[in-house]
């Protein structure tokens, strides 16, 4: 009896399944709509654990030249994905904007949905992701339909990310985020990121020379 209750409790706790945890921080200058200088600082955080995949990023862009467009921008994005096989997952998905000098300041969006995984290899992972929720503003509430499109190449010197979300209400709003990194060192990066936003207030192209850390 002893040894079956040891065999039932290692199938049940005996292997467990460790979490994988990866921060990374880009810190650089922009170049916002070809014009004018400012300060970026990006966080991103990606925890695996069994089935379950979490993502947080967080980002600050900040600009006060005369004369020039002034900026003080706050972006934040939150996915958990659930594994339901080798190819699909659940998706939850929430993002907040805040951009203070524009008259409808604060944008909220949480949805529910499903990915597919496209492509997976070693060095290329491209997914499919289609969900619906709710969009809050400063002056409307409403549903949405959002499409995410997820494409990233790695190897042991460069890697690509392009992330390109559409969301679909009473306008379609835009966000493209690509980015090229060089790994001059472990756990170091120097790269290109460019960032296009649309919405109904402003058309948006930032580009950042950023060094990036990965703790």
């Amino acid at each position: 009896m002893r040894i079956l209750a040891a065999a039932a409790l290692l199938a049940l706790y005996g292997t467990p399944v460790l979490a994988t945890n990866t921060t990374k921080v880009n810190v650089g200058a922009n170049l916002i709509d070809g014009s004018a200088l400012a300060s970026n600082i990006n966080i991103e955080h990606k925890r695996e654990h069994g089935p379950v995949q979490q993502e947080y990023e967080v980002e600050h862009v900040y600009q006060d030249v005369p004369r020039k467009l002034s900026r003080n921008d706050f972006y934040g994005f939150a996915k958990v994905n659930y594994a339901l096989d080798q190819k699909n997952y659940l998706i939850g998905v929430a993002r907040y904007e805040y951009n203070h000098y524009l008259r409808n300041q604060h944008i909220a969006v949480a949805g529910a949905g499903v990915g597919h995984k496209i492509i997976r290899t070693n060095s290329l992972k491209v997914s499919n992701e289609v969900s619906g929720g709710v969009m809050r503003t400063d002056l409307e509430f409403r549903p949405v339909v959002r499409n995410s499109l997820w494409v990233r190449y790695d190897d042991k010197k460069y890697s690509f990310t392009n992330k390109m979300m559409l969301e679909y209400t009473n306008f379609m709003y835009v966000r493209n985020q690509t980015e090229l990194g060089y790994k001059v060192a472990n756990k170091v990066t120097v790269g290109l990121r460019h960032v296009y936003t649309r919405n109904t207030q402003r058309v948006s192209n930032v580009t950042v020379l950023n060094l990036g850390l990965t703790l």
